[in-house]
């Protein structure tokens, strides 16, 4: 039985307007850092128990190999980890 969401994952064209745009409405926004082996990157807003993850291929090259391709249960990630950083308190987006 699903009782709540762990984090939801938004693909935005490119990383770096993604957290200018996400910011701007009110997210705050946490650099997050490489998938190892993929092509891609991200940056991670906190919500209480859950996050809020964006993601963007950060090697175009890549895309036409399948390497951006993956698997949702993939924890390595260079950087930031997201257990480790500080939750947001209040009321929930």
């Amino acid at each position: 039985m699903l009782t709540r969401i762990d984090h939801v994952m938004i693909c935005v064209p490119n990383l770096e307007q993604g957290i200018d745009a996400y910011t701007r409405i009110g997210f705050h926004i946490y650099p997050g850092g490489a998938h190892a082996g993929r092509a891609t990157h991200n940056a991670i807003a906190f919500l209480q128990d859950d996050y809020l993850e964006l993601l963007s291929l950060r090697d175009r090259a890549a895309r036409a190999t399948g390497a951006d391709q993956a698997d949702s249960s993939d924890a390595r990630v260079t950087g930031t980890n997201p257990s480790s950083m500080p939750r947001r308190s209040g009321t929930r987006r």
